[in-house]
C-alpha cells in the first residue's frame, strides 16, 4: 500500500551470489569463476591493497592516493572460509530481523485495517 514500508529483501540468495556481487568490480573474472575456493578478504575486496582516508585528496579524491597493504589479510586479498562466513551470518542475522519487526508491523496494519468500514478507508486516501 502507499506510504507503508515495502517487505524488507535480502537481495542475495546464497554467500556466493553475495561474494560475487560485493566484489565484481574489483576482482578479475578467472577469481569469480574460482569462487568456490576463493573467499576474498571484505576490506579490500581481494585486492590485497587499500587506500587511507588520511591519503585522500579534498578535490581529486583517491585518484592519487597511494595504495597500502591490507592490514586485514596481509596483502594476499584472502580471508578465511570461517571470517567470510561469520560476516555473512551477520548479515543474514539483521535481515530476519527486520523481516520479524515488519511481519509485527503488516500484522498491526491488518488488523487496523479489518476495523475500518471502506467508507473511513477511502476518506484517509489508503
Amino acid at each position: 500500500m502507499r506510504g507503508f514500508p515495502e517487505r524488507p529483501k535480502l537481495g542475495h540468495r546464497s554467500i556466493r551470489e553475495w561474494i560475487i556481487a560485493r566484489c565484481r568490480f574489483t576482482l578479475r573474472d578467472d577469481k569469480l569463476a574460482a569462487c568456490n575456493n576463493f573467499w576474498p578478504c571484505l576490506e579490500c575486496e581481494g585486492k590485497g591493497k587499500v587506500r587511507h582516508e588520511e591519503d585522500r585528496d579534498i578535490i581529486e579524491g583517491y585518484k592519487l592516493a597511494p595504495w597500502h597493504v591490507c592490514a586485514h589479510c596481509n596483502g594476499t586479498g584472502r580471508w578465511l572460509k570461517a571470517q567470510v562466513q561469520e560476516v555473512y551470518r551477520k548479515i543474514v542475522r539483521e535481515f530476519r530481523d527486520k523481516l520479524a519487526r515488519w511481519k509485527e508491523q503488516e500484522a498491526l496494519r491488518k488488523s487496523a485495517f479489518k476495523k475500518l468500514t471502506k467508507e473511513e478507508i477511502a476518506s484517509l486516501g489508503l
